[in-house]
């Protein structure tokens, strides 16, 4: 039996504490005791009590995002020297600064869940880009395991940077999405007020400019249709661009929501724009109720539709009339037997239990002194 620490800004309702929270739910408990603790107070948006509700301890240190750089690495230190955790796992920016730099003699880990030069130039601009990104893996290259979460990712890092990562994809709990009959669909159309008859075109996230959603708007309105609806799942920045092309009728904005499961399972297909990703939950919370997908290109959505090409489609980043090409070719095929390839790829590749599994191997082999080899892919091919 051994101690994990998982060390995360927050537990804020969001991509990265969910598959922490997927990742969780499922270890075995038999052989090792996780507990939580975060560095800054709770938002209101939290997914704390969940965590709580599965048993795990969970501490904070209520640091301020300023405060936190001069005192977080000695209060985590004192930390570590209270709970004696075998192994320290972080999730994040600032939690892998300070796990790296907090001298304890424990095994470290951590995820990495973006490209970072491309995701912080997005979200900070230069700063992020210039000044962030490099730091972050500068300070990576110091934590004694890195994990990324998909394939493409490890082969980016591994090409541009030389840094080799081991690989376990981001996953889905089965036991919470799962595809409904048609019945329970219309019924939670109706809860929903979305119209019944429509054939439903989900997109799920945050909307800003690197999901790209007026492009996606744009290319279903070229799709053109009739008894079609696109509904945006989710609240952001660029919510005022896309308000104009509401007056169509066609398109919907949910606004911010919690019920993200219940949308996708009154929904009929996944669209997604996005410019990068590491390995998106949106699209396969969407695979696993089983909603055939419309990707944009970019190499993480290329991924996922080798784990299920029969209920896939690529189309050109930023190219809104490719898209609505695709959106068309999509409406001629067996509807059916795509729904089915979705979440059967799910089960076969991406599901929460075998992303705990290969965690577990990871945490084994490093307390064994066996260390599988960096770059490792840790996933079913």
């Amino acid at each position: 039996m051994f101690k994990i620490l998982y060390i995360v800004s927050t537990l804020r309702r969001c991509g990265p504490t969910q598959q922490l929270f997927n990742l969780i739910k499922y270890l075995d408990r038999r052989r090792c005791l996780p507990q939580i603790l975060t560095l800054s107070p709770e938002p209101q948006d939290s997914l704390m009590d969940e965590f709580v509700r599965l048993g795990i301890p969970v501490s904070s240190l209520g640091l301020g995002q300023f405060t936190s750089f001069f005192r977080a690495r000695r209060q985590i230190r004192d930390y570590i020297s209270q709970h004696k955790p075998d192994i320290v796992h972080s999730n994040g920016f600032r939690a892998d600064i300070f796990s790296a730099r907090a001298n304890y003699r424990v095994h470290k880990v951590t995820t990495v869940r973006n490209h970072l030069f491309e995701n912080y130039a997005y979200d900070f601009g230069w700063v992020g880009r210039y000044l962030m990104a490099p730091l972050h893996l500068r300070t990576l290259r110091r934590i004694e395991k890195a994990v990324t979460v998909s394939q493409t990712l490890s082969k980016r890092l591994l090409k541009e940077y030389g840094f080799a990562c081991d690989v376990v994809p981001n996953a889905v709990d089965q036991e919470f999405f799962f595809p409904v009959a048609t019945a329970q669909k219309r019924q939670i159309r109706t809860q929903l007020g979305l119209p019944l008859e429509h054939r439903l075109f989900a997109v799920s996230g945050y909307l800003s400019a690197l999901k790209d959603p007026v492009c996606v708007a744009e290319g279903f309105l070229k799709a053109a249709i009739p008894n079609t609806t696109m509904i945006f799942i989710g609240d952001g920045v660029m919510r005022e661009k896309l308000e104009p092309l509401c007056k169509t009728g066609k398109i919907l904005l949910t606004g911010r929501v919690t019920n993200v499961k219940t949308y996708l399972q009154a929904s009929d297909f996944l669209v997604s724009g996005s410019h990068t990703e590491g390995m998106p939950n949106a699209v396969l919370e969407a695979m696993a109720c089983g909603l055939p997908c419309i990707l944009s290109n970019i190499r993480a959505h290329g991924e996922i539709a080798r784990y299920s090409p029969a209920s896939t489609k690529l189309f050109r980043v930023r190219d809104a009339q490719n898209l609505a090409n695709k959106i068309r070719e999509m409406l001629d095929q067996d509807y059916a037997e795509m729904s089915l390839a979705a979440a059967r790829a799910v089960t076969r590749n991406l599901s929460a239990k075998k992303m705990s599994e290969n965690y577990l191997r990871i945490y084994t082999s490093i307390l064994n002194e066996k260390q599988t080899p960096a770059g490792e892919h840790l996933c079913s091919e």
